[in-house]
This record gives C-alpha cells, sequence and structure tokens, in this order.
C-alpha cells in the first residue's frame, strides 16, 4: 500500500515539476495568449505601481508581440523603456529607446525616448562605484558620454516646447564640461611630459569646442606657456592677451 502511495506521490510530483518547466519555457506571448490586450496593458501597468518591474516588462513584451499594431502598442514599448530603467537594465532600455525612436519617429512621444535614450548612454560611463563614490569621470573613456550628448542635443534642437528640453540642456552642460575636463587633463599630461605641440593641439580643442566650459582657462594657460617653451612668443602674447580679456585678474580691494 505504502509502496502505491510512493508511486501516486511521485508520479503527481514529477508531472508538477513539468508542467513548472513547460511554463517556465514558455515565451511571454505563448504565456499570455488568452489574455485580451486592454486588460494585459493594464496588468502590465500595474505591475509598474506595485514595482514589479520584470513582469511588467514580460507582460509588456507579450502585448508588443501579439499586438503590435493595436491600442496599446505604442504605449506599451513607452512604458518597456521605463520598466526597463526602474529594473536597472540599462542596456536593454537603450535598446528599447533606440526601437522606438526608429519605429516612431514621429509620435509626439518620441522625444521621451530620446532623452532616455541620452540618459541611458550618459549611464553606461557610470560603474557602481561612480553611483556611491566620487569617481573622476573625467579620467575614464567617454564615448558613450559623447554619444549622450548627441542625443540630448537632438532633443533639445527638435524638440523645443518638450518638458524633457530643460533637463537635456542641464545634461549637456555637465557633459561638455566633462569632456573638456578631460581634454584639458590630457593637455597637462603632454605639457608635463614636454610635448608642447600635442599640448597646443588638445588644449586648442577644448577652447574651440567647449566654449564656456570651466576648463577652457586653463586650456588657454596650457597653450600659452606651451607656446612660450617652443619660443613661439608673439603665439603666446596673444593667448595671454585672450586669457586677460576673458579671464581678468580681480583687484584687491
Amino acid at each position: 500500500m505504502f509502496k502505491q502511495i510512493n508511486v501516486i506521490v511521485a508520479n503527481v510530483f514529477f508531472a508538477v515539476i513539468l508542467t513548472a518547466c513547460s511554463s517556465a519555457n514558455l515565451s511571454p506571448a505563448e504565456k499570455y495568449a488568452k489574455v485580451p490586450e486592454q486588460q494585459l496593458f493594464q496588468q502590465a501597468v500595474e505591475d509598474i505601481s506595485s514595482r514589479n518591474y520584470n513582469d511588467s516588462v514580460e507582460k509588456f513584451e507579450a502585448l508588443d508581440a501579439r499586438y503590435p499594431f493595436g491600442e496599446y502598442a505604442e504605449k506599451g514599448q513607452l512604458y518597456i523603456i521605463y520598466s526597463y530603467y526602474q529594473g536597472d537594465k540599462i542596456p536593454e532600455a537603450l535598446l528599447s529607446s533606440e526601437r522606438f525612436v526608429h519605429l516612431h519617429p514621429d509620435s509626439p512621444h518620441v522625444d521621451y525616448a530620446y532623452f532616455m535614450k541620452g540618459l541611458l548612454n550618459y549611464q553606461q560611463n557610470l560603474g557602481i562605484f561612480d553611483k556611491y563614490f566620487a569617481a573622476n569621470l573625467a579620467t575614464r573613456d567617454l564615448a558613450a558620454a559623447k554619444t549622450s550628448f548627441v542625443d540630448f542635443s537632438v532633443l533639445a534642437e527638435s524638440y523645443p516646447k518638450s518638458a524633457y528640453r530643460d533637463p537635456a540642456i542641464q545634461y549637456m552642460i555637465y557633459l561638455r564640461n566633462l569632456m573638456a575636463s578631460q581634454q584639458t587633463q590630457i593637455a597637462q599630461f603632454y605639457f608635463n611630459r614636454k610635448a608642447y605641440v600635442a599640448a597646443i593641439e588638445r588644449a586648442n580643442i577644448v577652447i574651440t569646442q567647449y566654449q564656456g566650459a570651466p576648463s577652457v582657462k586653463q586650456a588657454l594657460t596650457i597653450a600659452m606657456k606651451s607656446y612660450k617653451k617652443l619660443q613661439l612668443d608673439d603665439l603666446a602674447k596673444t593667448y595671454q592677451m585672450v586669457l586677460d580679456y576673458n579671464y581678468p585678474a580681480k583687484k584687491s580691494t
């Protein structure tokens, strides 16, 4: 009798496991195949409200797969960007942003996708330690920061009435200063090693491409000193004049 019960229990156990495995292997579209479009959308939004971002992503993916031209398709693709972002899945959120821009270039909400593209590219320069400790980002590879600057620029120039324009401009100012600081540090590196021509080249990048950045003053100084070291006194005097004009010495009272 006990042997018979054990066999039954074992069979039930394996049936449950097989069912669970089968369910786990289902795609989001298959998993929610019987849920109507509006209900699926509402459930996904409720998951966001409950901060169940993984569940919301799964439902929005199902919505996108099953109703690519449905009433909630565009909204769902915007929400999936947000869900990925809140779930700290930066690469996935970035890909979703890029996809939205590609699929809906004329959408009234494409400004949000551009803003998220810029924000997500910016965050790719931040490691886990940078979020909690004061890391000098100017010393790192800023390729993603440059891409971020372009994304924010497109938003600021193409969508002047966007609610995201002012935050985008603030990020642009920060990123400009960051990139200028990096170029200035490289110029100082070359100057310290007596590579004066290279120092001048880097300094001039800051002076011409990052006007308004705090590092411009230091870049002008590096260029001026480099010209002096090269005994090009006329050019050194020109840079000194630009320095004096733009950064006059404060008079003591």
